[in-house]
């Protein structure tokens, strides 16, 4: 099945594709808002502007659309590539994958339902020393085994994000741990992970990013402890420290968090049509901060806590965004929010802090306003031809 083929008719019938059931057809459009947790204080950014320029961009494309019978198609077009790129950049915060050039390629494949000859690698090809040359700059092994690892990765997420957006998007399921499970069983398929694919952990999980030397009060005060302890042996080296570090929900209650995940966000959509309001984007950035806070499975959360986040703004604003596609700034820095983002979730979870109080995903929903403002800008210039 070809994915623009399906988002084009789905574009077709609306522009963003959610739409408030049990009204009339022309009634059907969510009006969004913009939740009370984005208040500019502590934010580098102004999101009720944003957020106001967000709504300009998608009322001229929706008005554009109902003009131009072409528009449905475009703007799949528009949707496919930004999945490219949020592929791209969601490998690259994971350190895995390959360029964007053959992300893109592997991509357009599997979304046009092509066939993919994923083990041959023509070694005297431009793309495979391209790829060797990506590998070693990123610390990984430069030869024919590691591309192809690299391009099974790319393969994968991308057969992932097509069966997710199926799912969530073009039939308008509601989201469910099977499908949660199903998706990462494919993102995990041909992975060294596979046999824990849609599985979740048992075992407490934790996860360090980057390394640092101990600072001289962290040192100092190591060694005094280790000289009142034991005062006959030397003092002990300086150690290096993870610059970022997070501790993930114990793995026996995985299975209760993933059900309160899931409960919740069907819950927020169920609101939002009985009231015809909804923040797509809160509700995208919140769901992806608290999947990755769980941390559900051995493998691979990262990426899925991404495709959930893009699944949901292709279902309610017909968009997408990249994250860690710029440059590896960005990627540090979103590591970074993430990691101050768990702690924040794991205090409020600790207050028992109700779903619409929670702030531990607001820098994210801030980065996801930038990012939707220029997508959609760009969507929009695309339709109108500039």
């Amino acid at each position: 099945m070809r994915l623009k083929s399906s988002l084009s008719r789905a574009f077709q019938q609306q522009w963003p594709p959610a739409s408030v059931r049990n009204k009339p057809a022309k009634g059907r459009e969510f009006t969004f808002k913009l939740s009370d947790i984005y208040s500019t204080k502590g934010l580098s950014t102004n999101p009720e502007e944003t957020f106001r320029q967000i709504l300009e961009y998608i009322s001229e494309i929706q008005q554009h659309q109902q003009q131009n019978p072409s528009a449905s198609e475009k703007l799949a077009e528009a949707v496919e590539e930004g999945m490219v790129e949020s592929i791209y950049g969601s490998n690259a915060i994971e350190n895995v994958g390959g360029t964007l050039g053959i992300t893109m390629k592997l991509c357009e494949r599997v979304f046009a339902g092509k066939d993919l000859e994923i083990d041959h690698v023509d070694e005297k090809s431009p793309e495979y020393e391209e790829e060797l040359l990506a590998l070693a700059a990123s610390s990984r092994g430069r030869d024919i085994a590691s591309v192809i690892r690299s391009t099974k990765e790319i393969v994968q997420h991308a057969f992932a994000m097509k069966h997710l957006v199926e799912r969530m998007v073009i039939r308008n399921e509601p989201l469910s741990e099977e499908m949660l499970k199903e998706t990462h069983r494919i993102l995990m398929r041909d992975s060294e992970h596979e046999e824990c694919g849609g599985v979740y952990r048992v075992a407490d999980e934790a996860a360090s990013h980057g390394l640092r030397l101990e600072t001289d009060e962290e040192y100092e005060k190591r060694v005094k402890d280790a000289l009142r302890l034991k005062p006959d042996r030397p003092p002990p080296e300086r150690r290096t420290k993870p610059i970022y570090f997070s501790k993930f929900i114990r793995g026996k209650s995985v299975p209760i968090y993933m059900k309160g995940l899931v409960e919740e966000y069907n819950d927020a959509i169920e609101d939002g049509e009985r009231n015809g309001t909804i923040d797509p984007f809160d509700l995208a950035a919140w769901a992806a901060n608290k999947f990755v806070c769980i941390h559900p499975f051995e493998d691979g959360n990262g990426r899925m806590c991404r495709l959930l986040l893009n699944a949901t703004l292709i279902k309610f604003t017909g968009t997408c965004v990249a994250i860690g596609a710029d440059d590896a700034n960005e990627r540090t820095a979103y590591i970074k929010q993430a990691c101050l983002a768990n702690k924040i979730f794991t205090k409020e979870d600790r207050d028992e802090v109700a779903m619409g109080k929670q702030t531990s995903h607001r820098t994210l929903g801030a980065v996801i306003f930038e990012k939707m403002t220029l997508r959609l800008q760009k969507a929009r210039d695309r339709l109108l031809g500039r």
